[in-house]
């Protein structure tokens, strides 16, 4: 626009005339020129936001994007778009009909089909997927450092991604399918996401979610999304319920009194996350292939994760069973962990947790894997787990000082710990013992808290050393095994002997184990037994193969009420029978009701024949 301005340098205003002079009619022209473009700028209208439509307007896709202006529409008709699609602004991207409009991406080094870096963003009625297939690093669609936006009714269709957010703020994915991707939908870092109808099949691992702080955990993921045809159950801020066991995938997020039990969890990027919850039950489930933790705990107190199973079957991952992040006072027990690619049981940060009776086996796919690892965590009590055939069988890393570790196998490990600078309890005194350690050399001749009274009793007479400031006092000389009986307590049983079969009659307070030998050319077995006096009461009666031999009373102790045996026998198949010397007090007590009831039935019996006789 050009301006014309004309201004005269004399004025006439109510017949005055005015002369003015050239200093004068300068200012008058810089006034007029500011206002009028004041007025130019506050007239400014924003441009109408167009449609663009491809092939029409433009051939690709990316060249539709680079001449739009925020706010548009582009338009895609059906048609294959072999290109990487780069959407850097805020514009609406719309597929004619997500079946047949395809945008397949090329290959290259970390290459992303759609890569969104913009907000407020619309990606709707897609296939998109990668042109060589599944390979790691491709991603079909790619959001990173973005708000507000908006991925509906796509097709995502084999690539290493299907969609992965990172790092990004109030996305909405809704109707969207995703189908064999090695990973389907991945969130790392991300908060307040909502999905709603996603479905997400066929993938090496189908779902997960990463973080470093509870916000990266907050979204609204209902159960109409699932993974292979099974409902996600993501609970955020729920309250004693009880997960269904059609569950797909499973997070549990700042609740408290969950029930997860009963659970198949397969092929997903976690098995199962708890996040800031608490005086929950994760019980009985099985959790297969999981590429990053089988079971996550992060921030989360007074849990029970029992009797799981846990296998993978990953060998590329960094992949952990179970892992406790900042958690504390969790009791992690009798779960069966195999095959994983780098830690059994992992805990950072984390305190006061109890970890036992677990079966740590098989780490050891990669040059460092470990049966249990421990970083900057401790107080924390590490008991009876068995750890068999890892690369390392415990890491004590950082400053994981004051845990007590004793009663645990580790067995054929290539290397048994790697403590550091950490400084940690090896044993649980005399007469309980500490580990069982399958490259100790020592032996069993003697007894005593000292070692030195003639006589073995199950433990080794010299120490292991793990370094110069880690001890076990009272190795183990066999392996550690331990039975919950039917009246809810535990009887401790170590042997040379492999323990073939173990049961507790309650009844006649009767202990039977069936036993062989470990190896073809071992003639002679050892057991020693802590009994609770709950179960059974001293003296006892030992038989091996129905012939009574004598035992040695190792330790007894009324008010704890334990009492620990030790015998010897020589070998074969070997049917163990332990009962009480005298009846218990239950028998006792059930004879004398038996007596009783007895003389008052014959005594009310006679009663009546006297009153009968004199009517005959």
């Amino acid at each position: 626009m050009n301006w014309i301005l004309k201004v005269k340098t004399s004025l006439k205003h109510e017949g005055i005339d005015i002369k003015l002079g050239k200093k004068a009619v300068s200012g008058i022209m810089l006034v007029l020129l500011t206002i009028g473009m004041l007025s130019l700028a506050f007239n400014i209208q924003p441009a109408k936001a167009r449609t663009i439509t491809v092939p029409d307007d433009y051939p690709t896709i990316q060249e539709a994007i680079n001449n739009a202006n925020e706010g548009d529409t582009i338009f895609v008709k059906n048609g294959t778009y072999k290109e990487n699609v780069v959407v850097n602004k805020e514009i609406s991207l719309f597929g004619e009909n997500r079946e047949t409009t395809i945008i397949l991406g090329i290959t290259k080094s970390r290459s992303r089909t759609i890569d969104v870096k913009a907000n407020n963003v619309i990606i709707n009625g897609f296939t998109i997927q990668t042109l060589s297939g599944i390979e790691f690093a491709t991603t079909g669609l790619a959001v990173y450092r973005c708000n507000n936006t908006l991925i509906q009714n796509n097709i995502i269709l084999g690539n290493g991604y299907g969609i992965r957010l990172t790092w990004s703020f109030n996305i909405t994915l809704y109707g969207n399918s995703i189908i064999d991707n090695y990973y389907g939908i991945e969130l790392v870092c991300s908060s307040n996401c909502t999905f709603k109808d996603n479905h997400i099949n066929g993938g090496q691992y189908n779902f997960g979610v990463k973080g470093n702080e509870l916000s990266h955990f907050l979204h609204d993921i209902d159960s109409s999304n699932a993974v292979d045809d099974r409902p996600i159950y993501y609970w955020v801020n729920r309250q004693n319920d009880v997960v269904p066991t059609d569950a797909g995938y499973v997070a549990l997020v700042r609740s408290t009194n969950i029930t997860a039990k009963n659970l198949n969890l397969e092929n997903n990027i976690e098995g199962l996350i708890i996040a800031s919850t608490n005086d929950s039950i994760v019980v009985n489930n099985t959790v297969t292939n999981s590429e990053y933790t089988g079971i996550h705990l992060l921030w989360s107190s007074d849990n029970v994760i029992a009797f799981n199973n846990i296998l993978s079957t990953n060998i590329v991952g960094h992949t952990e069973g179970i892992s406790l992040f900042r958690s504390f006072k969790n009791r992690i027990y009798k779960n069966n962990i195999t095959d994983y690619c780098q830690d059994g049981i992992s805990l950072d940060y984390s305190t006061n947790n109890i970890i036992f009776r677990n079966n740590v086996i098989n780490n050891r796919i990669r040059s460092l894997q470990d049966g249990l690892q421990l970083c900057n965590s401790s107080n924390n009590r590490i008991c009876g787990n068995n750890v068999i055939n890892n690369v390392r069988a415990l890491v004590l890393a950082e400053s994981s000082n004051n845990n007590t570790i004793f009663h645990n196998n580790f067995m054929n490990n290539t290397y048994e710990v790697a403590s550091g600078v950490s400084i940690n309890i090896w044993d649980d005194g005399y007469p309980s013992g500490g580990n069982y350690w399958s490259n100790y050399t020592g032996v069993d001749l003697f007894s005593g808290p000292f070692q030195n009274v003639t006589g073995s009793d199950g433990i080794g007479d010299s120490p292991y050393i793990v370094d110069e400031n880690n001890v076990d006092r009272y190795p183990l000389i066999a392996p550690f095994n331990s039975f919950i009986t039917s009246v809810g307590y535990s009887v401790d049983v170590i042997s040379n002997s492999t323990v073939e079969d173990f049961r507790y009659f309650e009844s006649n307070s009767t202990i039977v184990m069936h036993v062989s030998n470990m190896t073809a050319n071992q003639t002679v077995g050892f057991c020693r037994l802590t009994i609770p006096h709950n179960v059974m009461s001293p003296p006892y009666t030992v038989k091996v193969n129905d012939t009574t031999i004598e035992y040695q009373t190792i330790y007894e102790n009324h008010t704890e009420g334990i009492s620990i045996i030790y015998f010897t026998y020589e070998h074969s198949k070997l049917e163990i029978v332990i009962t009480p010397e005298y009846p218990s007090m239950t028998i006792m007590l059930l004879l004398s009701v038996t007596l009783v009831t007895t003389a008052l039935t014959k005594r009310k019996l006679q009663r009546r024949k006297c009153i009968k006789e004199p009517q005959t």
